[in-house]
């Protein structure tokens, strides 16, 4: 079995990881505030001077200075989503993200943080709770942020097993698929929460060609830590429908070995004690 990787979050508690990555986030907010400050101030004092054509240059300079902080700010946020994604540890993530609550802005930071914290909680099995904190998301969403709803929502209902619920999306999900342009990574991405929806309604029909086919697309898009032992639940969930326990063995021991804090690790682990043949894992 591979080493697993983790983040640099690993080994903190929420309360350290908020502190950390709000202090961070400050840090951009000032030096983003003083920097545009210097600009505007030599901006202003050669135009005073005379050399009005100054604020062209300083223009452009506090564009990309924005441009630069603001990115930095997503790969910080990108960070603190390993979590979740890297470490597999959808508690520390739901509770990080309760610390985080009052201190998100309006608009794109606070849908991103609230679709985290929904994600975080479907993963540790308040899939009820997590459609309640997306539900709060108002206003006219980026596509992307618009597709990470969806997918909280599409999580939820999978937790659940509420095959109606997964139906009503598919249509939804697939016209922002076949909207987007081809080399788009939004499209991979809606591609991929289709694929998750079909195996899903295919798993619950009994069809297991169909089920075969959108787990292996699955399959080939997972990379993070987090996808892949979800696409191995999955995989374990077809096998044991199928009537072949001894093939879904390995895939829920790997479920219960790299799941983390996710729920799916207790319901992997819950099937190996329940089936012979099997050592029961200790948490």
């Amino acid at each position: 079995m591979e080493e697993q990787q983790y983040t640099m979050y690993k080994d903190m508690d929420a309360e350290q990881i908020a502190r950390k990555f709000w202090g961070a986030d400050y840090l951009v907010d000032l030096v983003m505030m003083v920097g545009l400050g210097f600009v505007i101030i030599a901006a202003a004092w050669m135009a005073n001077m005379g050399q009005t054509w100054a604020f062209i240059p300083a223009t452009i300079i506090a564009f990309f200075v924005f441009v630069a902080l603001n990115a930095r700010r997503l790969r910080n946020f990108a960070g603190l989503q390993g979590i979740l994604m890297v470490d597999c540890d959808s508690q520390k993530m739901e509770r990080v993200c309760q610390l985080s609550a009052k201190r998100t802005k309006k608009g794109a930071e606070r849908t991103r943080f609230r679709t985290l914290h929904g994600m975080a909680m479907v993963l540790n099995g308040k899939p009820d709770e997590a459609l309640e904190v997306i539900d709060g998301i108002q206003g006219k969403l980026q596509a992307a942020d618009a597709l990470n709803v969806k997918s909280v929502r599409a999580a939820a209902f999978r937790m659940k097993g509420d095959v109606q619920g997964m139906q009503a999306m598919v249509n939804d999900v697939q016209a922002i698929h076949d909207g987007l342009p081809e080399g788009n990574p939004l499209k991979g991405a809606a591609g991929y929460l289709l694929a998750q929806l079909d195996f899903a309604i295919a798993l619950d029909k009994g069809d297991w060609e169909a089920a075969e086919h959108a787990l292996e697309h699955v399959e080939n898009q997972a990379a993070a830590p987090e996808r892949l032992v979800e696409a191995a639940y999955s995989h374990a969930l077809l096998l044991d429908a199928q009537g072949k326990p001894d093939e879904a063995r390995p895939h829920f021991e790997e479920v219960a070995a790299k799941g983390g804090t996710l729920v799916i690790r207790d319901r992997a682990r819950e099937w190996l004690d329940a089936h012979p043949g099997q050592a029961k894992l200790e948490g």
